[in-house]
């Protein structure tokens, strides 16, 4: 739809969710890591392909309401980059799996991620964890990326997480270009990991900032206007607004 608006000859290519924006730096980067640029992503039917496979090898009965359970302990594994290091070394039983107390739930995951190693494959937690990581590793590849991108902007920022607002922090911080656009009465996403205080808190964490107010509205009338302000003025954690 961009490309339609503004003509051919333009790069439009970062265009792109922030998922998909580790996904094109670590195409072009993650050899660093000692990782093939082919690299597979993993989707929730290959995650619990590969339990059934484990399962399989050490002779569990397949229970698919322990495949989510499994699952959801991969992900708070994932929530920080500790792991990578362990998952670049293969040294994989010294990953630390947070609330794993059963010994055989924690060999599950750690031949999973063995596994995900194996394959060269990473899962959308990975994405924005390795991305972390090779920023660290190697800072002239995140300025790289940095000096590339001299305008930033960010729609529905409401449902942005720590983690998302870790990397923008990181992306911005050479240009000071960035502009976001969301309304924290509008965020749906908590259970994934958004944090509406990130928008409301704004000025903290970018000293200086300007805040525009869209206050016409186009959509609605005015008696809908008038329930939805009045409902909406009751939340606790917003900015005000009408």
């Amino acid at each position: 739809r961009v490309r339609a608006l503004v003509g051919e000859g333009y790069d439009n290519s970062l265009i792109t969710t922030n998922h998909g924006f580790c996904v094109r730096v670590l195409r072009e980067d993650i050899h660093r890591l000692l990782y093939p640029q082919s690299f597979g992503i993993l989707d929730e039917g290959d995650q619990k392909k590969i339990l059934e496979e484990i399962y399989g090898e050490m002779e569990i009965k397949l229970d698919r309401a322990t495949f989510e359970k499994i699952l959801d302990k991969i992900h708070k594994t994932k929530s920080t980059e500790n792991y990578v290091p362990h998952m670049l070394d293969g040294s994989f039983s010294e990953i630390a799996i947070p609330g794993c107390t059963d010994a055989t739930e924690c060999e599950i995951i750690h031949r999973y991620l063995a596994r995900q190693k194996r394959v060269f494959g990473l899962d959308f937690d990975d994405l924005i964890a390795f991305t972390f990581t090779m920023f660290a590793r190697y800072p002239e590849t995140r300025d790289k990326w940095a000096d590339r991108l001299y305008y930033i902007e960010v729609d529905e920022f409401q449902d942005s997480s720590r983690r998302e607002l870790r990397l923008l922090q990181m992306l911005s911080a050479k240009h000071h270009n960035l502009f976001v656009v969301g309304d924290p009465d509008q965020n749906i996403y908590e259970w994934r990991g958004a944090d509406v205080s990130i928008l409301v808190n704004f000025a903290e964490n970018f000293p200086g900032e300007q805040t525009i107010f869209l206050n016409r509205n186009y959509r609605s009338s005015a008696n809908i206007l008038r329930v939805a302000n009045t409902l909406i003025d009751h939340n606790r954690n917003r900015i005000k607004k009408s």
